[in-house]
Formats: C-alpha cells, sequence, structure tokens
C-alpha cells in the first residue's frame, strides 16, 4: 500500500498508483458513505463509515463484514494488522446522548 493513494466516496473506493502509470482502478461501491481505508496490502483492505459498517476487498470481491442498518452510529476509524481489524466510532442513542465504542474483528 505504500505506493498507492486510495479514494473512498459515495460513488466508489478508487485505487491510484503513485509511482506508476497505470490507469485509476474502481474496487468497488460501498453501500453507504466512507470515512476511512486501511489494510495490510492492496489485496487486503477495509473500508469503514456509516451504519457501523465495515466492508472487506481481498482483491477480487468485497464482503460486507458488518453493518447495522438499524441505528445511525458511524464509525471514523479502523486500523487492521494480520487477522485483525478494529474499528472505532460513536453509537448515536438520541440526539444529545452518543457513546464511544470499539468493533473488533478476526478473519
Amino acid at each position: 500500500m505504500n505506493n498507492d493513494l486510495f479514494i473512498a466516496s459515495n460513488i466508489g473506493v478508487f485505487r491510484k498508483k503513485l509511482k506508476y502509470t497505470l490507469p485509476d482502478k474502481k474496487l468497488y461501491y460501498p453501500p453507504r458513505w466512507v470515512y476511512k481505508v486501511t489494510g495490510t496490502n492492496v489485496n487486503d483492505t477495509y473500508s469503514i463509515g456509516d451504519r457501523s459498517s465495515i466492508t472487506h476487498f481481498n482483491g477480487r470481491s468485497t464482503r460486507q463484514v458488518f453493518i447495522n442498518y438499524s441505528q445511525v452510529s458511524p464509525l471514523y476509524s479502523a486500523d487492521s494488522k494480520e487477522n485483525i481489524i478494529v474499528a472505532v466510532g460513536t453509537k448515536v442513542e438520541n440526539v444529545l446522548y452518543h457513546k464511544a465504542i470499539i468493533l473488533i474483528g478476526r478473519k
């Protein structure tokens, strides 16, 4: 991932090679807003965002690891190492009351 730039938006997650003149590559369409893309390699990336969603990309296909459609609880940051991903965000209880959440996942 050292020579790659990952760009996430509501229309997709893209990878741009910084060192080479290869064209941009669209990796996948996210099911919601993405706040962060992290991973250990270009074929092992995670995107996190709205509805506590975590999507894994293995280089060929995507898999929705976790999503909670019933709550507006975004994840804002994440990091992964080997077989573990840790994501942090906010659980929205009501307009005035929010709690910090930490999600830990294993492959």
